[in-house]
């Protein structure tokens, strides 16, 4: 899959068919099933199964989204069994359409209604044999590692679909390929828990609400929490190494953006303060006082300051941001630089995509999240927030703001929750 610089006419571009049925090649489940096991062939992995006695596709499975492991598990979890997975449209780019195609895939795009994905989705428990529906409910990576923003419609959604709902808990995946360096640490501890959460009973006779409440109460985890419990030792000479990404403000002199992680040490460059991360996922500092060592408690100290300022309406963001598109899973197209506004109202973009001016806007009454990729080769190795519409992804790239995009994806979850108040 390649980048196109040139300028190319919107009526030129050719969109991506999300109407398209799923379709499994059943021999593709024992390839699949070999390849989780190339990716994780040094890595230490336990699956524990509890109350899925006697359970048999089809059945609908919630897991947490950490890392890139997080696949690789899936395919050893559910082997012998066809898994159709909800993957964003950017995996099929990544491992191109026919590939992903040809294993169930159903692409979607982000944070937007998507009608054509719930048909998909109900055709595959109710038309496909021997099929599990797997996805991912928080619809973006954990920033921090522990349980983040779940949609109130899970226990809707369940309904919907009319089959048992597993909860699938990958412990592991995310401490060992973190999101602020995505290096793998190929001699990961990984373990699996598959729970039933709701039976087929459940799914029939309880309410959404309660279905909803079941579900979420079973979806609680803190890979750090489990690395410290379980003693897992991580002892790689890079394991600070841009965690300044997601621990973007220092806890003691309260600048913002000016922390830098490099190797073992995580230092703010405003005040001199290092802490040091040890083998076992905490953090310390080399002199006073530690004010967190539980790295999700920083994180969740900086989501309180995000929401503090969303309330008194001081959060903005604004700057100039590379722009590049992605309407289908072949190609990605670069674009003159634009500029990226950020606050209570929600997004506006404006620049020149497909030889046309475009101003959109993002209303944050309805975006209920933002997806952001920290440096990868599709954002051309450096943050990025992107964008859905049903035809677009568009992928912004802030030019001069630093470590911006954590705090980015906080700001759009407390302002989606502060306008959508019970007043």
């Amino acid at each position: 899959m390649k980048t196109i610089d040139k300028p190319v006419k919107k009526c030129k571009i050719k969109r991506f068919d999300f109407v398209k049925k799923p379709r499994y090649f059943s021999p593709m489940r024992h390839i699949a099933y070999l390849a989780g096991k190339i990716v994780l062939r040094k890595a230490d992995v336990t699956i524990r199964r509890v109350n899925m006695e006697g359970l048999k596709p089809p059945y609908f499975i919630l897991a947490n989204h950490a890392s890139i492991y997080d696949m690789a598990t899936s395919m050893l979890v559910n082997y012998p069994h066809r898994t159709y997975n909800v993957v964003a449209l950017d995996g099929l780019y990544d491992f191109t359409e026919p590939l992903m195609r040809s294993i169930g895939t159903i692409a979607k795009r982000k944070f937007i209604k998507d009608l054509a994905l719930l048909k998909s989705m109900k055709f595959v428990v109710t038309k496909c044999k021997d099929a599990i529906l797997m996805m991912y409910p928080e619809a973006k990576y954990s920033l921090q590692g522990a349980t983040s923003y779940l949609p109130p419609t899970l226990g809707k959604l369940a309904k919907f679909l009319g089959v048992p709902v597993v909860s699938c808990h990958l412990n592991g995946c995310y401490v060992n390929a973190p999101q602020w360096h995505k290096i793998l640490n190929k001699r990961a501890k990984i373990e699996a828990i598959v729970t039933q959460t709701c039976t087929a009973d459940d799914v029939k006779n309880l309410s959404e609400e309660e279905l909803q409440k079941k579900i979420v109460d079973h979806f609680v985890y803190d890979d750090f929490k489990w690395q410290k419990e379980n003693n897992v030792v991580i002892d790689v000479p890079y394991r600070a190494q841009g965690l300044n990404r997601i621990l973007y403000k220092c806890p003691r002199c309260g600048v913002a953006h000016k922390m830098e992680g490099e190797g073992i040490r995580l230092t703010c460059k405003a005040c001199g303060k290092v802490w040091e991360m040890t083998p076992l996922g905490e953090l310390k500092a080399l002199e006073g006082e530690t004010e967190f060592s539980h790295i999700p408690d920083w994180f969740d100290w900086e989501k309180a300051d995000v929401e503090r300022r969303v309330r008194e309406g001081t959060y903005r963001f604004e700057d100039e941001v590379k722009v590049k598109t992605m309407p289908n899973a072949r190609h990605m197209y670069r674009h003159p630089n634009g500029r990226l506004i950020h606050d209570n109202t929600g997004f506006r973009f404006i620049g020149h995509v497909y030889d046309e001016d475009v101003d959109l806007h993002f209303d944050s009454k309805i975006q209920d999240g933002v997806h952001i990729e920290y440096p990868i080769k599709n954002n051309d190795y450096t943050d990025c927030v992107i964008l859905y519409t049903q035809d677009e992804s568009y992928y912004l790239m802030p030019v001069n703001a630093r470590d911006v995009i954590t705090e980015i994806s906080l700001a759009t979850d407390a302002i989606y929750a502060f306008r959508n108040e019970k007043k």
